[in-house]
C-alpha cells in the first residue's frame, strides 16, 4: 500500500499548522499535519499521536484536499435565528404603540408582541427569546398592569362622585361594570 503524506505546505499554512498545535483542543490535527510534513508515516503519526490509522489519514486527505480550511475548528451551535434586518424590524413594531396597529390594548407585553409577530409570519420567538433581542438593543420590559379606560363621556364626573363618597367614613358604594354589580364596603 502507498504512503500517505501531507503536501508541500506554505509558510502561511506552516504558521496556522503550528499554531492549532498549541491550542490544547485541536493538537492531534495539527501534530497529524506536522509530523506527517517531516516525512513520518501514517502508522508512527497513530501511535505518536494516540490516535487510530484510520482517523490520521482523514485529517491528512482533508488538508490536501482543501488546506487549513479542512482542519480548521468549525463553529459550533445552532445558527442565529434572525438576521439584522428581522431583528430591525421586530424593535420598530415593538416601539410602535399598539393601538395605532388597530390591536385592542394599549401597551405591549412580551407575550403579546410574540404573539403578533407569529400571527403577521414575521418571527417565531418565544418571549424569551424576544426579551433577548430587546435588551441587546436597549429596550426592557415591565410586566404590564391592566389600566381600566372607559369610553363613557361621563366617566370623569362618576369618578369624582365615586372618590368623594369613598371619603366619608363607613359608606358602602356600589356600581356596575359591564360584567357584574360590584359592591364595596369602606370605613370602619
Amino acid at each position: 500500500m502507498r504512503q500517505l503524506f501531507v503536501r508541500r505546505l506554505t509558510k502561511r499554512e506552516r504558521d496556522f499548522v503550528y499554531r492549532l498545535i498549541e491550542d490544547k483542543r485541536y493538537r492531534a490535527r495539527g501534530l497529524v499535519i506536522a509530523l506527517s510534513y517531516e516525512g513520518y508515516p501514517v502508522d508512527m503519526i497513530a501511535r505518536k499521536v494516540n490516535m487510530h490509522p484510520v482517523n490520521v489519514r482523514k485529517w491528512i486527505r482533508r488538508f490536501n484536499r482543501s488546506g487549513v480550511e479542512g482542519i480548521a475548528p468549525q463553529k459550533v451551535g445552532r445558527k442565529p435565528k434572525l438576521d439584522k434586518r428581522t431583528e430591525d424590524r421586530i424593535v420598530a413594531i415593538a416601539l410602535i404603540d399598539p393601538e395605532a396597529l388597530g390591536l385592542r390594548f394599549s401597551t405591549w407585553s412580551l407575550r403579546k408582541l410574540s404573539a403578533y409577530l407569529r400571527s403577521r409570519g414575521i418571527a417565531d420567538l418565544s418571549h424569551t427569546q424576544l426579551r433577548t433581542i430587546l435588551t441587546s438593543r436597549g429596550l426592557r420590559f415591565r410586566r404590564s398592569r391592566a389600566k381600566l379606560i372607559s369610553r363613557d363621556p361621563e366617566y370623569e364626573a362618576k369618578k369624582r362622585r365615586i372618590q368623594r363618597l369613598l371619603r366619608h367614613p363607613n359608606c358602602r358604594v356600589m356600581f356596575e361594570d359591564e360584567k357584574r354589580l360590584v359592591a364595596k364596603e369602606y370605613g370602619g
